[in-house]
């Protein structure tokens, strides 16, 4: 099984868009975690369609699979609403899990 992590700091942007689809094409991951997309879920859809990401979540900080990728919030005033749904997933998970992502924690 083939992971790639990609920090990619904004898919607003059509020129990392394009790279986005490039890094798709050059690896064929069988599953893709993006963080620091600096975008709302609702507006994943075009980037799915033109990437052609078939099967694809996109949900606020969190993926909940028995592969969960975690990217905390930068604002540390907001940080305990993350951590309590990483704790919530943890809990209602029966199976062995990866968690990866970025933590912005020491």
């Amino acid at each position: 099984m083939k992971l790639l992590f990609w920090n990619c700091h904004g898919l607003g942007n059509p020129t990392i868009v394009r790279e986005l689809k490039q890094v798709l094409v050059a690896n064929n991951p069988d599953i893709m975690f993006r963080s620091e997309t600096k975008m709302n879920h609702n507006g994943f859809p075009h980037i799915q369609n033109f990437c052609r990401m078939k099967g694809s979540l996109a949900f606020e900080n969190h993926i909940n699979l028995r592969f969960i990728g975690f990217y905390d919030h930068a604002d540390s005033n907001i940080r305990n609403s993350s951590w309590d749904m990483l704790r919530w997933v943890g809990g209602s998970v029966r199976e062995d899990r990866v968690v990866r992502g970025d933590f912005n924690a020491i």
